[in-house]
């Protein structure tokens, strides 16, 4: 019980400090306020010295007169709430004419429309689109550079080797370890020729790898791998030159893929 009377003491003199500080900064004398609410000269001054509090019928106009947000009479959270410079931007704009309400929110809807086309061609300018596989490279069955395959379009952070992709592909196995990690996903460049040692996307006989191109077959980096003989007898295309690791930062995800979806959306 007595933690429940303290409580509700401590309850009152907290709202009393509230009414008292937003009264003060209206500019309105507690007798004034209280003609203006349909009470008593003393029930302000009541309320102010915790000997009372508004009930719930009178919350709403007292916040009103005062331009009191409920939830700091209340002593409510106000994690969604407005505060300083935002509570005095509101209060000037409720302050204006209609028709200067109607220039600001036109010269309000002018700065966000700027704002989020500014932010589309900032998203553009850092991210591009390009083609993911959704079948891996290695010894797997399949052709997945085949115009029939499956894939998905995906957007990766711009530098040097996003460039120069045409496309992004899986890496399936342990074969080309360290360099190239079983599950990572690589920048491709579309080719036909290749230098020895230059690491490529190829399909052999119908399955499809990622190896180092080299005189007398493809090579793995992982030595238990032996390495693959090409003869004139085999089926080998070269499809592309791996130019590097898609890293971690590289592929947007969540909101930011989402924003970055819209802001090539509007340029279709």
């Amino acid at each position: 019980m007595a933690d429940r009377k303290n409580a509700s003491e401590h309850g009152r003199m907290r709202a009393a400090e509230v009414i008292r500080w937003y009264r003060q900064k209206a500019g309105l004398e507690a007798k004034a306020l209280s003609l203006r609410l349909g009470f008593s000269a003393c029930a302000v001054t009541n309320w102010e010295r915790g000997v009372s509090r508004p009930d719930l019928d009178t919350i709403p106009r007292l916040c009103e007169a005062l331009r009191m947000p409920v939830h700091e009479l209340l002593g409510m959270p106000a994690e969604n709430c407005l505060r300083g410079p935002e509570r005095a931007h509101l209060d000037a704009y409720r302050s204006l004419s209609p028709d200067r309400r109607l220039i600001v929110d036109q010269l309000t809807e002018s700065l966000c429309g700027q704002q989020q086309a500014a932010r589309r061609e900032h998203l553009r300018a850092a991210y591009r689109p390009c083609i993911l596989y959704t079948v891996a490279a290695a010894a797997g069955v399949g052709t997945p550079m085949d115009g029939a395959s499956d894939y998905d379009t995906v957007y990766v952070r711009r530098g040097p080797a996003a460039e120069k992709a045409d496309f992004l592909i899986r890496v399936n196995g342990e074969s080309m370890e360290p360099v190239y990690p079983d599950g990572c996903t690589v920048y491709v460049e579309e080719t036909e020729a290749l230098r020895p040692n230059e690491t490529g996307v190829f399909v052999l006989n119908g399955e499809s790898y990622i190896k180092q191109y080299g005189p007398n077959g493809l090579h793995s980096f992982n030595p238990e791998y032996p390495d693959i003989r090409v003869d004139e007898d085999s089926d080998c295309r070269i499809i592309g030159r791996v130019l590097g690791i898609v890293g971690e930062g590289d592929l947007p995800s969540g909101s930011e893929l989402h924003d970055i979806e819209q802001a090539y959306a509007m340029t279709e």
